[in-house]
């Protein structure tokens, strides 16, 4: 499992947050890396962050038992505020299921957003965290016989109308795929998963599987710039089909350090 470390520079970020740690899971699908993720906890301790952000598909649509994830979001909780978005995995979940991990949630102390901001408060100072919930109509696949959906800037303002360009915002969003509406909305951090780096990475290449079923996916691991605005996409922990295909693909945990530029 490897743990990949980031600075992100801003003259937006307040000098509170010089050196906040944000540490990023994504993807997990349910799985444990050692019993009770004991494995994958002793590296989040090492690290010792400052606040812990969930992307999305922490658990899988055919998940029969949430425990694993539970267990593992009930550890973190007692230790760091945690933030969590759905990916598409929980979105494409029947009703009935979804119901039982939204209440299963509402019960621990996870932060959940849906299609939320929130404010982080540090010595009077504060940068903007927002939640994106997704649709599961705006999650491509090449082979779908029917139309995919874009992702629009204006779905994106009328589901965050309240973005202020001079605080620093951060952007949670399972799929990395839109990215550029990200960016024009006013995201100056976007956390991403999804791709899992590819599946299977190439050297020199990248990436060689899109979750959109098709070959070299834009963006699957690791820093993304669009002028100012920049995206992290970690490669994930575990893997939808129950097996953990990976090659030249390790587990990632990603750590952000902010600086005040």
């Amino acid at each position: 499992m490897d743990v990949t470390k980031f600075a992100i520079s801003s003259k937006k970020i307040p000098k509170s947050f010089d050196d906040f740690k944000i540490l990023q899971l994504s993807d997990l699908h349910n799985f444990e890396f050692g019993k009770n993720n004991s494995k994958l906890l002793e590296k989040i301790k090492e690290v010792n962050p400052d606040i812990i952000v969930l992307t999305g598909d922490m658990v899988s649509a055919n998940s029969k038992d949430f425990t694993p994830f539970l267990s593992l979001a009930n550890n973190l909780t007692n230790m760091y505020p945690v933030y969590y978005v759905f990916g598409n995995h929980e979105m494409k979940m029947d009703s009935q299921k979804q119901a039982k991990l939204i209440e299963q949630i509402k019960n621990s102390k996870l932060v959940f957003l849906r299609n939320e901001k929130i404010e982080i408060i540090k010595n009077n100072e504060t940068i903007s965290l927002f939640g994106l919930e997704q649709p599961f109509k705006f999650y491509k696949n090449l082979l779908r016989k029917n139309k995919n959906v874009d992702f629009l800037l204006s779905d994106m303002e009328k589901l965050f109308s309240n973005v202020n360009n001079e605080d620093f915002n951060i952007l949670l969003s399972h799929s990395p795929f839109d990215f550029e509406v990200f960016a024009k909305w006013g995201a100056d951090l976007t956390f991403s998963g999804h791709v899992h780096g590819g599946l299977i990475r190439l050297p020199f290449i990248g990436g060689l599987i899109s979750p959109e079923r098709g070959l070299f996916p834009k963006y699957s691991e690791g820093e993304y710039s669009i002028g100012d605005s920049k995206m992290i996409v970690s490669r994930g922990l575990g893997g939808s089909s129950g097996i953990n295909l990976r090659i030249f693909n390790n587990p990632e945990i990603c750590v952000v350090t902010l600086k005040c530029s």
